[in-house]
């Protein structure tokens, strides 16, 4: 299998974990919810819960049921 081909929730991963670490999202910051990201990124939900959940065990974000996902890192 090529690099260049990841699962889809890996490319979200990527993308969101980028954009923590440059300082786009900061720490405290909330995601955009489940729907909005499945829209940006031409994905289920359920794949966007499993983005959410790398990016949670890189400890990146916290994930909050009812309330959301906010940025961990610093």
């Amino acid at each position: 299998m090529s690099m260049a081909i990841r699962h889809k929730h890996q490319r979200i991963v990527a993308a969101l974990a980028s954009d923590i670490r440059v300082g786009r999202l900061r720490r405290g910051s909330r995601l955009p919810g489940e729907h909005a990201l499945a829209s940006r990124f031409d994905v289920s939900r359920n794949t966007v819960r499993q983005a959410l959940a790398a990016l949670a065990d890189q400890g990146l974000i916290a994930t909050h049921s009812g309330r959301g996902s906010f940025v961990t890192f610093d």
